[in-house]
């Protein structure tokens, strides 16, 4: 185990276990169960060799108590308010960026050679935390499931564009996504054993790599009750990871539009 992620882990349960001590675990009578769920039709251009578009309907879940939050985005997470404008959020979720990655509602396979007898990377579990002070946020990534030991810092700044007082808001979102090498080694490097020069699949070994990031997001509500959550997103990749022999194009581009009801 890397003394990085040691740190980072113990440095993380350490959070979580003040937030027991200084907030009740048992609720207050005030908190009650809130149900989010519904429909998204999803649509991703993703970068690796030989991948068509790709277009599915996947469903949308998250229950809430309190500052206790479980669902697709996050396996469990705790959010912390230490101010107006600066809230903390602490959790543990899933992590896949591999081709076919599991975490995904994307599994089409390519038809590329370069994926003939390809062993992908398995998923991960990654502690987060998430920073937020006004508009700008931080999120560190870090795998607890012994797989990669890698780490990913993702920083970013909130562009308001409109807002209405019914909650209607549209806003954009910058963002620069640091994968350290061992993050990038794992998705996008090819081992030794991996290696099969017939395929066009050469040797290769990752390096730190630095992506850019666009979001346009918007909310619409619609009664109290329903709502539309858009989402859509184009990630420039840094040259460590456009390099791997996997990789077709320097855009990974995703859209998204859920139809969601809270009960």
């Amino acid at each position: 185990m890397k003394w990085n992620r040691f740190y980072f882990v113990t440095l993380q349960l350490s959070f979580i276990f003040t937030l027991f001590c200084n907030s009740p675990f048992v609720l207050s009578s005030q908190d009650a169960w809130q149900f989010r769920a519904g429909l998204a039709p999803l649509s991703a251009s993703l970068p690796w060799k030989g991948l068509k578009d790709q277009r599915v309907l996947a469903p949308y879940f998250k229950a809430s108590m309190g500052q206790w939050s479980f669902g697709v985005e996050s396996i469990v997470s705790y959010q912390y308010s230490l101010g107006e404008n600066f809230q903390v959020m602490t959790g543990i979720n899933f992590r896949d960026q591999g081709y076919k990655n599991e975490a995904s509602a994307f599994k089409k396979s390519s038809a590329d050679p370069v994926f003939i007898n390809y062993s992908r990377p398995n998923q991960e579990l990654a502690a987060i935390t998430h920073i937020r002070w006004h508009l700008l946020s931080i999120e560190v990534n870090q795998d607890i499931s012994n797989n990669s030991q890698s780490t990913s810092i993702k920083s970013s700044i909130d562009i308001p564009l409109y807002r209405h007082k019914n909650g209607m808001q549209f806003k954009g979102t910058a963002s620069a996504l640091w994968y350290d090498a061992a993050y990038v080694d794992y998705y996008f490097g090819i081992t030794s054993k991996q290696e099969d020069l017939a395929l066009g699949r050469t040797r290769y070994i990752g390096h730190d790599s630095v992506n850019h990031q666009f979001t346009l997001n918007a909310m619409i509500p619609i009664t109290p009750l329903w709502q539309i959550i858009s989402i859509i997103s184009r990630t420039k990749l840094g040259k460590e990871v456009y390099e791997s022999p996997l990789i077709d194009t320097r855009y990974d581009d995703r859209a998204s539009i859920a139809l969601s009801y809270l009960f």
